[in-house]
């Protein structure tokens, strides 16, 4: 059931992200849950992304990989992670969505600049 979930994780698109309200989220608790991002080796858990760095698409690290979250419908994945800030100061939890997500170089590459992610709204766990 797991498999199907993951797989099925990838559908909304990432122009919809906006669309989500915040408590259509939550964490996925099962660390060996797959993770439906195209690399290779095919398959992540959660587990192996947990903390993993993410980079936006113009090649500047964004943040890390705080929580991996599935929608209340089942149908997508997004990662939360911190942004901003400096030195631990002013920085702020997002969602971002996995649908345009790779792992390159043990890196999560996001289709968003920093700079779009640090405009996202603030997400906080419930």
């Amino acid at each position: 059931m797991t498999k199907y979930f993951a797989t099925a994780c990838a559908a909304l698109l990432l122009a919809g992200t906006a669309a989500h309200a915040q408590g259509a989220w939550a964490e996925i608790e099962d660390d060996d849950m797959v993770v439906d991002i195209p690399v290779d080796p095919p398959r992540y858990t959660v587990d192996d992304i947990d903390d993993m760095d993410i980079v936006g698409s113009d090649g500047e690290k964004i943040g890390e990989v705080e929580d991996v979250l599935g929608s209340s419908d089942g149908t997508s994945m997004a990662v939360a992670a911190e942004v901003g800030g400096f030195l631990g100061m002013g920085e702020h939890v997002v969602i971002i969505p996995l649908d345009n997500a790779r792992i390159v170089n043990g890196k999560l590459v996001v289709a968003m600049t920093a700079e779009e992610i640090e405009a996202l709204d603030e997400w906080s766990k419930r």
